[in-house]
């Protein structure tokens, strides 16, 4: 939001056109990158670990149904924006010349929903009961006494293999 109102009074001040250099959007996008991808390995991790074993496929699956649907929610997003914006008689906060619009507004309303889904997911972390995270937390380990490790030993060995006593 800060950067686009900043491009956006210096495009207006130098005739539409800015001075401001592109790399200016390097460090949010990075950053949204890089969260992007730890976004990724978490889900799937999570999906993996606390689904039941004979749901992993629909655990593996339901991370790009998620992402689809997250893209289809953009589009709306963006289209309501649109609509609501232009009531009124006023320009949209997305019109084709960025300039005319007010792009940085759409970017604060976007933080705004960004900090709204860190509560949600604050709540809903708190209230949730983890699965148990090993599968032999109830059984003991059992120590072998020398003849049952020999026996063991033994039968393990190949019957063409020779033992010499």
């Amino acid at each position: 939001g800060l950067v686009e109102h900043k491009r956006r009074n210096s495009a207006l001040s130098n005739g539409g056109k800015s001075p401001m250099s592109v790399m200016w959007l390097a460090p949010q996008l990075i950053l949204m990158g890089i969260a992007e991808a730890f976004n990724a390995v978490g889900q799937i991790e999570f999906y993996n670990k606390q689904f039941p074993e004979q749901m992993l496929t629909l655990a593996g699956s339901l991370f790009f149904v998620t992402l689809a649907g997250a893209n289809y929610l953009s589009t709306a997003l963006a289209n309501i924006t649109r609509k609501v914006t232009t009531r009124d008689g006023h320009t949209s906060w997305l019109t084709d010349d960025i300039n005319l619009g007010k792009l940085d507004y759409y970017f604060y309303f976007i933080a705004l929903i960004g900090v709204l889904n860190l509560f949600y997911f604050l709540i809903c972390s708190h209230y949730y009961q983890y699965k148990s995270m090993s599968l032999h937390a109830e059984e003991s380990i059992k120590v072998h006494t020398k003849e049952e490790a020999e026996a063991e030993a033994d039968a393990n060995t190949a019957p063409w293999e020779v033992v010499e006593q």
